[in-house]
């Protein structure tokens, strides 16, 4: 005779909270619902403690934006059910009669920064870039001459200023000042509270020249857990520019500027590279992603994404080897048909999450493909997939979304279960963002919440907005929005769902 099964009520706490280990915050909450005996495990600290980490993981959320030890159980379970309470808000703000979500609260940072010549003291200067990190604590940024990052938990002022010279690379004189930097372009490590990023510095005037080993594609990884943070490099590759990270926290995609165009893959941890030609694809490639099986990229005129097995990488001392043969590609993906003519594609990809599991990475492929009433082009975006395992058909398309009024696209924010990303919209009203938000598997079969101001508008004139009128980045996990205006010389922070009481 066998023993009757065993009821969830009868197990004990620690099996339950392990249980709960495995479950998301909305799947705990919905627990609590069933009956006191479930209700009383769920407030256990631990299981909140634990939930919290997990969103941490998913979203690529630095631990240190939270003060693990001091947070009551309410405040984490706060902070670890803000994802999902801010697409409740949203799709409740979607039924009323603005159908928008409004800012809370919003805060205006001006953007005073330190003086980088001899007089020193602090100075205007225009922003060009943002990225607001997971969790919506600290804001990285970008002017001509600097590399800045603010802690939005301690003051107005950035905690970090980069400037002047770039030391560590032999034979190279290289400064800030004539460095690029992706700032959409950056991997994550939740755990440790680092992220690293790739910047392209050249010796002033031979941004060009790559060839003859005037630049160099750099790695730094920033941590966030020092107090000021601090940056550090990690590696270089001399003779490569335009370099990207892929679905890999270790490898880099990079190409020259030569002509045949030679691109290329770099493990800046163990110090290998391998690279090839790709004369005969058409026109310029679009670095995509490098996983432990695959590179690809996109050909931006002929609307096509290409795949290749990932060849050997072989030791390098930090420069560009001899071309090898890669091969045929395994795969050639067709992203739109041939009546969009020449305009261009472009690539935005979800950042590499360390610790988050995934079987893919998610890519928005955007092309401006009309004209609207503003004489604007307007963009049309397609999804597409890489898978992160050894198959012969990494890539496939989940979907496409037409839009046309959408002005610019911020890179795609992938978790371990959904995809969110935030439209400018070219909207006369006051919806000035849509974020859509779509499961991983659902293409682009999502939810959309529209957000913008009851008066004024989050961003700058349009006009002046195309001469460099500021950027913008929104963390999902958080409900915070992100604005650089050059036209106010500010910072701009918005929150959409209340903040811990």
């Amino acid at each position: 005779m066998h023993d009757r099964p065993t009821s969830l009520l009868e197990l004990p706490l620690d099996l339950l909270v392990l249980i709960f280990s495995y479950s998301t915050p909305g799947v705990i909450i919905s627990v609590r619902l069933t009956c006191k005996t479930l209700s009383g495990s769920t407030e256990a600290r631990i299981v909140w403690l634990d939930a919290l980490k997990r969103v941490c993981l998913s979203h690529g959320i630095p631990f240190v934006t939270y003060d693990f030890d001091r947070m009551p159980r309410e405040e984490l379970e706060y902070a670890a059910s803000a994802p999902d309470r801010f697409l409740h808000i949203g799709h409740r703000a979607m039924l009323s009669p603005s159908h928008t979500l409004l800012p809370l609260k919003s805060r205006r940072i001006p953007i005073r920064l330190p003086d980088c010549g001899p007089s020193g003291g602090w100075e205007d200067d225009e922003l060009e870039r943002v990225k607001l990190l997971p969790g919506g604590r600290f804001v990285l940024g970008r002017t001509e001459d600097l590399l800045l990052l603010w802690d939005l938990a301690s003051g107005e002022r950035p905690c970090l200023a980069v400037h002047g010279t770039i030391d560590g690379v032999p034979g190279l004189n290289l400064a800030w000042a004539d460095a690029a930097v992706d700032l959409e372009d950056i991997v994550h490590y939740p755990a440790t509270s680092k992220i690293r990023l790739v910047v392209n510095a050249y010796e002033s005037g031979s941004e060009y020249d790559v060839n003859g080993n005037k630049a160099a594609c750099i790695v730094y990884e920033l941590n966030l857990s020092e107090s000021p943070p601090t940056m550090d490099m990690l590696g270089y590759l001399k003779g490569a520019g335009c370099a990207s990270f892929g679905a890999s926290g270790s490898r880099v995609l990079f190409e020259s500027h030569d002509i045949p165009r030679i691109v290329g893959a770099w493990d800046y941890e163990r110090g290998t590279v391998a690279c090839w030609i790709i004369d005969g694809e058409g026109m310029h490639p679009d670095m995509t992603a490098v996983t432990d099986y695959h590179v690809v990229y996109g050909i931006r005129h002929k609307h096509c994404v290409i795949a290749y097995n990932l060849p050997p990488l072989s030791p390098s001392s930090g420069i560009i080897p001899a071309t090898i043969d890669v091969g045929a590609p395994i795969q050639r993906l067709y992203l739109r048909p041939d009546d969009y003519g020449d305009y261009p594609m472009r690539c935005t990809y979800a950042s590499y999450i360390h610790g988050r599991p995934a079987d893919a990475l998610i890519v928005d492929s955007a092309v401006s493909c009309a004209s609207n009433d503003s004489g604007l082009l307007t963009q049309t975006v397609t999804r597409f997939c890489v898978a992160l395992d050894p198959s012969d058909t990494p890539l496939s398309i989940e979907g496409t979304m037409v839009q046309h009024n959408i002005l610019r696209i911020a890179a795609p924010k992938q978790s371990a279960d959904k995809v969110t990303v935030a439209y400018h919209l070219n909207d006369l009203g006051r919806r000035e963002i849509m974020v859509h938000s779509a499961s991983i598997c659902g293409g682009t079969q999502g939810r959309a919440i529209f957000i913008g101001r009851k008066r004024g508008t989050l961003f700058s004139d349009i006009r002046e907005w195309l001469e460099g009128g500021g950027e913008y980045d929104f963390c999902a996990a958080s409900g915070r929005l992100c604005v650089g205006r050059s036209d106010k010389n500010a910072l701009f922070i918005y929150d959409f769902i209340p903040s811990y009481p």
